[in-house]
């Protein structure tokens, strides 16, 4: 279930040590004969409203995305590494702040945040951000059930998709097409990767 949460007595749930030493292996989801492996490491800011954005969670996104996308062909493994870091100034992101974090070469950078403020010339009430296409750092908006109308998987699965170079199908204004993962606008039956799409989200992190 793409709305499960995580929960101490979840057996469906992905084995996390939620206090990894920095490097070590947090947890471990996909399928585990994927021949690609992407290391993720995870930043959030310190507000309350953040607090549930632990490894659990985190863990159990990635292995919605994972499932998700091996539905569309892609067959991907996500390696979480140490704890998520917490940060102070990560609460509200800007095209400053996003622009300031690097990511580790060949590794996934995800960054949780309580609001995006813009992300390059957008404004308003965004989901998520990649500053850069093909740039493996990528910004999400705490999820809101009763706001945001797509699943979280498909936010993350979205911005993936512009860390793998992907641009949107669609545009402000056009005609969109709801029913793909890379929409401008996701909804909640935003699951479908064109063919192409899927080769590049193969290449995720690489």
């Amino acid at each position: 279930c793409i709305f499960a949460l995580i929960t101490g007595c979840n057996s469906t749930a992905p084995k996390v040590v939620e206090n990894a030493a920095p490097g070590a292996l947090a947890c471990s989801v996909g399928d585990q004969a994927a021949g690609r492996v992407i290391q993720v490491e995870v930043w959030r800011g310190r507000e309350d409203s953040l607090l549930a954005y632990g490894v659990g969670h985190v863990c159990q996104r990635l292995e919605d995305v994972s499932r998700q996308l091996l539905t569309q062909g892609v067959n991907l493994r996500f390696e979480v590494l140490g704890s998520v870091q917490i940060h102070t100034g990560l609460g509200r992101a800007n095209n400053h702040l996003m622009q300031s974090i690097q990511a580790a070469e060949g590794q996934l950078k995800l960054v949780i945040v309580d609001a995006i403020a813009q992300c390059g010339d957008a404004a308003g009430y965004i989901l998520g951000c990649t500053p850069q296409l093909g740039r493996p750092v990528l910004y999400v908006k705490r999820h809101d059930s009763f706001n945001d109308r797509a699943p979280e998987w498909v936010i993350w699965a979205h911005e993936m998709g512009h860390a793998a170079a992907l641009y949107h199908p669609d545009a402000p204004g056009l005609a969109t097409v709801p029913e793909r993962i890379m929409t401008y606008m996701p909804m909640p039956q935003s699951s479908v990767l064109a063919t192409y799409e899927s080769a590049n989200f193969a290449q995720l992190g690489s």
